[in-house]
């Protein structure tokens, strides 16, 4: 399958790049910013130097594509719109290419997946991430009105172990926010985009697991980081 990917030098997104490549007979079009941070060489791997804030830098990444995978992340260099302005040129994209299928990873926390977070996650994001969950929320909306066959995926606490045990997929409201590995998002992405499976869903991602010592400490390691850099 052809897919545009963006967000590919985010954690999630050198994960779906590494399992594209090595394991899954895709072609990707990444568009980046920066180039040099993708030390990546592969036939099937087309790099496009561009923006995800520029509408025709996007248009050029889903030109001759079959889906998109969008995992866009926010650091302190991006406007506060990022995910709003960001999506609105995908669609823009997805509809002059004639390009149907799309998954997009936001975040547990958002609509009906509220209480399915911590309470201190909510207290905290209420605080400190008020402005990057709005911008969420307006993405996911923009996404929930197109005609397009979408999926948005929201994991729990992203981890870079290898991998998670008692990995729960699915749209079960009673499911809790746990830890999750970044491989098992990006599988369950690549899974999703190339199959019917959750169209026009909002499936979680998370393992059945509470949050421990050290994946609490990398949460809040993670947040904390983003609000330095925002």
């Amino acid at each position: 399958m052809n897919l545009a990917l963006f967000g590919a030098t985010g954690g999630t997104g050198r994960c779906i790049l590494s399992q594209a490549l090595q394991n899954r007979d895709h072609n990707i079009r990444a568009l980046v910013r920066s180039p040099g941070k993708l030390q990546i060489e592969d036939p099937k791997l087309n790099i496009i130097n561009g923006n995800i804030l520029e509408r025709k830098d996007v248009h050029k990444t889903i030109s001759g594509t079959d889906g998109v995978l969008s995992v866009l992340g926010n650091t302190g260099n991006n406007p506060s719109d990022l995910h709003t302005k960001g999506t609105q040129h995908l669609l823009s994209g997805m509809d002059y290419h004639n390009v149907n299928r799309i998954v997009i990873l936001t975040s547990m926390g958002l609509g009906e997946s509220r209480n399915q977070i911590p309470w201190f996650t909510r207290l905290f994001t209420k605080i400190f991430l008020r402005e990057l969950m709005a911008d969420k929320r307006r993405q996911e909306k923009l996404i929930e009105e197109s005609n397009l066959n979408w999926t948005i995926i929201r994991p729990g606490g992203l981890t870079n172990n290898q991998r998670t045990k008692d990995v729960y997929k699915g749209t079960d409201p009673e499911i809790m926010a746990g830890p999750i590995a970044r491989n098992e998002v990006a599988k369950f992405m690549l899974d999703t985009v190339t199959s019917s499976k959750f169209l026009q869903e909002k499936p979680v991602i998370t393992s059945k697991r509470s949050f421990d010592l050290n994946s609490l400490y990398g949460q809040f390691k993670q947040l904390f980081s983003h609000i330095l850099n925002s």
